[in-house]
């Protein structure tokens, strides 16, 4: 069965596998880009892999598009795999339920194949996607996997804007990773890997210059969020005075103490800014701000770090914009239900606007008074 003008084929797994696998042995789609497949994870088949290399192979056609996000349908680990990538060189965006390591490897451009990439380099890759569920997601495989990505994504971004440049840059990268409350420190090691990795890339911009040492702004970033999430600040932002008044300003005083070492921050004495971006002090600014905004009784106080606060972002912008394009990944935590919690590293292109990264860098979309229960 031969449909030659069909350019984008949506699969749903709802039959047995068998029965799809039997479908696409029928098809031959020669005008097809766009590949979309989803299917609950006790219908999912390794077999539909090879099943779709041989379509693919039988039709001709080049895919710009393959989503396998809802499960592990595909094997990305097999030969069968990287056989449908060698026949789709046109590939532009990729969406896989999983991470596998080896597959990961070969996403890694590395200088001596940037000159002439093989087919199954995916020289055309501008989006990534990857969902990273439970069952693969533990303290191990973080320390794992998590440079690996690193590399994936620096490699393809750094040196590859130039014209005569036979690889895209990639420019857009989410790696979604699904966990239990419970797994607090597999996202403090996420998180590590991260930092550890930009600092390095930090020495080598600074080396030789006379400017501050990166680790001071690490540590004030890192002191100012264990601070600004301590559930006892919440009381100043959600509840009305506690009946210990002298706690109360105990509190404020703190947290007026903090905001005075932020505003203390000579941001051009750093050779970049990226730790307040990784610790996400701009967010949490901009969190205080919306938070508090209707409220009484403290309204004075409030109204005065709220002003500082938003002077804090002005004074700030124009630094975290430049390095905000100079990080691999973006640092956030999405609270997604009482039960789980997601944990999303977003690559900031550097062909997005100043006004979507600068929304992306201090979107307060972390939901503290869940998260530090």
């Amino acid at each position: 069965m031969t449909l030659s003008k069909l350019t984008t084929l949506h699969l749903g797994i709802d039959h047995p596998p068998t029965f799809l696998v039997s479908c696409l042995d029928l098809m031959t789609l020669p005008s097809l880009t766009a590949l979309h497949i989803s299917a609950a994870p006790d219908r999912s088949s390794r077999a539909l892999t090879g099943a779709l290399k041989e379509m693919l192979g039988r039709s001709g056609c080049s895919l710009q598009r393959l989503e396998a996000i809802d499960s592990d349908v595909l094997d990305i680990g097999s030969s069968d795999f990287f056989d449908i990538l060698s026949l789709s060189p046109n590939l532009s965006h990729l969406g896989l339920h999983s991470v596998d390591m080896k597959f990961l490897h070969e996403l890694i451009l590395e200088p001596v194949t940037v000159p002439q990439p093989s087919p199954s380099l995916l020289s055309t890759l501008k989006t990534l996607d990857i969902r990273w569920l439970p069952r693969g997601f533990t303290e191990s495989s973080v320390r794992e996997v998590f440079p690996v990505l690193l590399r994936v994504i620096s490699s393809r971004t750094l040196g590859l804007d130039a014209e005569d440049t036979p690889c895209s840059a990639l420019e857009d990268v989410k790696l979604l990773c699904i966990r239990r409350r419970a797994d607090t420190s597999i996202l403090s090691s996420m998180r590590q890997n991260q930092v550890t990795t930009q600092m390095e890339i930090g020495k080598d911009i600074s080396a030789g210059a006379s400017l501050r040492p990166l680790a001071e702004l690490y540590d004030l970033a890192s002191k100012f969020e264990a601070g600004f999430c301590n559930r006892r600040y919440q009381r100043i932002r959600y509840n009305p005075p506690p009946p210990d008044v002298d706690e109360y300003q105990w509190l404020w005083r703190n947290f007026d103490k903090e905001i005075q070492e932020l505003e203390s921050i000579d941001l051009s004495q750093y050779a970049n800014t990226d730790a307040l971006i990784l610790w996400d002090v701009p967010g949490m600014l901009r969190y205080f701000i919306e938070s508090t905004e209707g409220q009484s009784g403290q309204a004075t106080k409030i109204d005065s770090v709220k002003e500082r606060a938003a002077e804090l972002l002005g004074k700030w912008r124009p630094f975290l914009l430049r390095d905000a394009r100079k990080l691999s990944v973006c640092w956030r935590i999405i609270s997604s239900d009482p039960g789980n919690d997601i944990a999303q590293f977003h690559f900031l292109s550097k062909s997005r606007g100043d006004e979507e990264i600068w929304q992306n860098i201090t979107n307060p979309i972390l939901r503290l008074e869940a998260w530090y229960e």
